[in-house]
């Protein structure tokens, strides 16, 4: 048989218009809705971007398991993991994609998409998050999502375990806070731990997080 055009394939469906007209006319009146429907979806406008530009890095379902993404550092984000993907909201996820993360492989793609594909892009990562782990409740989430930020800002001084005994914290004149110690950490609330975190310490390595980590 001869190969199938687009061609061969409107001149098959006219011919069959003079036998079945009504169904003809239904299919034309469904490829147009689809066709619509598609155009007027962000997300379905943002996941042809993300197929373009984004899987090479994140992988086609966000998990940014690639073989590119298995050798930068630091690692692409995993866009469907419910913890990772917690404390981004949309405006950030905006501002990541058009000026992206200095430090990072993450490219500032706002000279190359619009500002509307910018946002379809997003809406369509946010589709491939996964929802909360069943049985989770919102406390532990939270201490999950806590405990990976903790580790990939704070880790470096303050230790794995939170002991301070890293190659950081021995040097500096002003050790890191022992977060393992109960009488260190009996004087510390959480207003003032929070209050550390936002806007540092002043004569210590405790630099401001503000500007980097949401309120959250």
């Amino acid at each position: 048989y001869p190969p199938l055009t687009q061609e061969s394939a409107k001149i098959a469906l006219m011919r069959a218009g003079c036998r079945f007209p009504f169904i003809v006319l239904l299919l034309f009146v469904s490829i147009g809705t689809l066709a619509a429907d598609t155009e007027n979806n962000p997300t379905s406008r943002g996941k042809a971007l993300y197929e373009q530009y984004c899987t090479v890095c994140h992988g086609v379902k966000g998990e940014a398991g690639t073989p590119l993404g298995h050798i930068l550092q630091p690692p692409p984000r995993n866009l469907a993991d419910p913890v990772s993907m917690a404390r981004i909201n949309h405006e950030r996820m905006l501002d990541t994609i058009r000026d992206g993360r200095p430090g990072t492989s993450m490219a500032a793609w706002g000279r190359i998409l619009s500002g509307q594909q910018i946002d379809d892009v997003a809406a369509y990562v946010k589709s491939l998050e996964r929802p909360r782990p069943a049985g989770m409740s919102q406390d532990e989430f939270d201490a999950r999502v806590g405990g990976q930020i903790y580790q990939y800002y704070c880790a470096i001084c303050h230790g794995n375990m939170g002991n301070a005994q890293t190659a950081i914290g021995h040097v500096l004149i002003d050790k890191p806070r022992d977060f393992t110690d109960p009488g260190s950490m009996a004087k510390l609330t959480n207003e003032e731990m929070a209050r550390a975190i936002a806007f540092g310490r002043p004569g210590t390595a405790m630099v401001a997080w503000q500007t980097i980590l949401t309120p959250e």
